[in-house]
């Protein structure tokens, strides 16, 4: 075969080892650097709006997040729950006043009798790396007074913005041919976004978590678009502790682990293997589910929220109970003297209460002489802070029936029957017993007993007159899966929250389901496209949330369904990059509307969009990618000057309304 001949462009390259690239290479590459730059310019404005708009403290926690900032600079070293400084804190409270942040609340005091200052929920147990980079500035600054101070540690959350923003550029780049229009689209949408916007620009680890979580996407398209290289493995290793170490929302980031590198490893192997690799990590799923689960609990009752799991189940077999063969158990020990089970109300149970006075009571007894107590928990629609009744309970080793009488408070949202139980001086242990506990709308006699149908307790006859239960396994016959107690309290001093009363929760669908669509979703994604500030300043106007309702609904699923379509595209590792990303925004949003359970008293814990940053990158495609695959070639481009010209003027209105809310 002859050789081709070496032109005299081509000569001088051969003889320096220089590659030159051909005029389309680089005005390609020179179109990436150009729309990376404005993307990135756009974003800058963005940022410096929101920071210098939204006036000094008017974000999500925000004193206490720049204290943790100012106590490492102040100590010199990482603080911990407890190490709070009084005179840092009167020096914050003093600004707060000046600046109206207790316009919607009520004041705290400059000086309280015990000496200590509240400025909000404290930050000193989330982990430090975000609050150790946004104490940098304030080290060379620290003479300075506490607004310079501020707007320093916003500026370091600014960088993390843009740095952010040029990473889901990165993503876009590693997905899609150049010069596909989504390669800019989505890391712009992902900057003109408001409520994003607002949030990376306040003192908060949300916008660490935001930028390690994109870092880690970033890492994991690599793996599967070009294969496994240790420098990749370590990438994602690196971002997966990294994650630890700046807030729990990344915690995703160890779930997508394991099956980012499946993915990997099935983009360069034949679906044959995918069995194999299937069947393993279904073993390995039920291999951890049996360490950390267990059964033995009641349905129905929830544990406490403590952290501290008893070493018993819930539901105990019991001789001595009087209906059925079980019964409720409830341990208090030196760990945690004061324990309880909860028993949420059905919305229909909660109806049928609504007026008139009730009858709660159940059989008691215990392990050794001594106390409990039950009682009613209840929220209404004009104030939705639980309201406790508690009727101390008087107890003996041999089962007796007790109960008591009380009024329904008006506009009743929510109601839950409540056992606690308390530890008798100088005991070790105090086991309380619960059997055929009973909550029947009106009056009954107090000293007698009723007579059920059957062993659930469900219905049956009190003094001659028929009832139905409105609690549901009331004698404990029926069981479900509780967390073990040392995975309780390991996972428990991380995620802040009760896995039992999350596990719990998932096991009461028929309750949780109906409150998850009404009352969960609609404030999350209002949260994402609505909420501004300390979630205080909204665009709520009723036409407003329901169509920005319906096309974020409307997008994600039109970006599934699309997702679906392509499941045999020729390109294998573009699919399954995509499928990772779906997964990781799943991951995300699922966290955030799990996060207000296990829905007792209401919505417990709003569920605010920032927790789901971890996984904006995968957002934004979601919802571009989404309008991208639901209008027809013709018109995508016009759809995605819409889209952002809207954001745009959306933008426009949400800085409006925040600076009319701080003056």
């Amino acid at each position: 075969m002859a050789r081709r001949a070496i032109t005299a462009d081509q000569a001088p390259e051969r003889a320096t080892g220089t590659p030159r690239l051909s005029p389309g290479v680089r005005l390609r590459a020179f179109s990436d650097a150009a729309l990376l730059g404005l993307v990135l310019c756009a974003a800058l404005v963005q940022g410096l709006l929101y920071m210098v708009i939204v006036p000094p403290w008017q974000h999500y926690d925000e004193p206490t997040h720049f204290e943790y900032a100012r106590l490492i600079v102040d100590s010199g070293e990482i603080p911990q729950p407890g190490d709070e400084d009084p005179a840092l804190r009167r020096e914050i409270l003093s600004t707060l006043f000046a600046t109206r942040y207790f316009r919607t609340s009520p004041p705290a005091a400059l000086l309280t009798d015990d000496g200590e200052v509240w400025l909000g929920i404290t930050e000193l147990a989330h982990p430090p790396l975000y609050y150790l980079l946004a104490s940098l500035p304030l080290r060379v600054i620290s003479q300075l007074d506490v607004y310079t101070q501020l707007y320093a540690a916003r500026t370091v959350s600014l960088l993390l913005f843009l740095a952010t923003v040029a990473v889901s550029f990165a993503i876009m780049r590693e997905l899609l041919p150049r010069p596909h229009p989504l390669c800019w689209a989505v890391p712009l949408a992902l900057a003109l976004t408001p409520s994003f916007a607002d949030v990376m620009t306040s003192v908060s680890n949300d916008a660490g978590a935001a930028l390690i979580g994109s870092l880690f996407l970033w890492g994991a398209v690599q793996l599967i678009r070009r294969g496994f290289t240790w420098w990749r493995l370590l990438w994602l290793l690196a971002a997966a502790a990294a994650g630890l170490w700046t807030k729990n929302t990344t915690a995703i980031s160890l779930l997508l682990l394991p099956t980012t590198l499946l993915l990997a490893m099935l983009a360069r192997s034949n679906w044959l293997r995918l069995r194999w690799l299937a069947l393993g990590g279904g073993v390995l799923a039920v291999s951890t589910a049996m360490v950390l689960l267990g059964a033995g609990d009641a349905a129905a009752w929830y544990r406490w929220s403590s952290g501290e799991a008893q070493a018993q189940g819930t539901q105990m077999q019991n001789t001595q109970a009087p209906l059925g063969g079980a019964a409720l158990l409830l341990e208090a020990d030196a760990t945690s003297p004061i324990r309880q089970l909860n028993s949420p109300l059905m919305p229909a149970a909660v109806q049928a209460i609504t007026t008139g006075p009730i009858t709660i009571g159940g059989w008691f007894w215990s392990n050794e002489s001594g106390q409990a107590a039950i009682g009613l928990r209840t929220t209404t629609w004009t104030a939705r802070y639980p309201v406790e009744t508690i009727q101390p309970v008087i107890l003996t080793t041999t089962p007796t029936f007790i109960a008591w009488q009380l009024d329904m408070p008006e506009k009743l949202l929510s109601a839950s029957y409540v056992l606690y139980a308390n530890l008798p001086e100088g005991a070790g242990v105090s086991r309380v017993y619960l059997d055929g506990a009973v909550l029947v709308p009106g009056t009954f006699p107090v000293d007698v007993a009723p007579q059920f149908g059957d062993s659930t307790g469900s219905a049956g006859v009190w003094a001659g007159q028929p009832f139905t239960n409105m609690l549901r396994n009331s004698s404990a016959e029926a069981g479900w899966l509780r967390v073990q107690p040392w995975a309780e309290h390991a996972f428990y001093y991380y995620i802040h929250r009760s896995p039992s009363q999350l596990l719990a929760a998932l096991l009461d669908w028929q309750r949780v389901i109906p409150q998850l669509a009404s009352d969960v979703t609609p404030p999350a994604i209002d949260s994402f496209v609505s909420f501004f500030g300390k979630g205080d300043v909204r665009l709520d106007q009723p036409g407003w949330l329901q169509i920005s309702r319906a096309l974020f609904c409307g997008l994600v699923a039109s970006a599934a369904i699309g997702l679906w379509q392509r499941r045999h595209m020729a390109d294998r590792r573009l699919f399954l990059s995509l499928l990772l990303l779906a997964l990781a925004a799943t991951l995300a949003w699922a966290n955030l509307l799990l996060r207000p359970l296990p829905l007792l008293s209401g919505l417990d814990a709003w569920p605010m969009a920032r927790y789901t940053y971890p996984a904006i990158a995968a957002t934004l495609l979601a919802l571009v990618g989404g309008l991208w695959a639901l209008v027809p070639r013709a018109g995508r481009m016009p759809a995605l000057a819409i889209l952002l010209g809207g954001m745009v003027m959306l933008n426009a209105a949400a800085l409006n309304l925040i600076w009319s809310a701080g003056q």
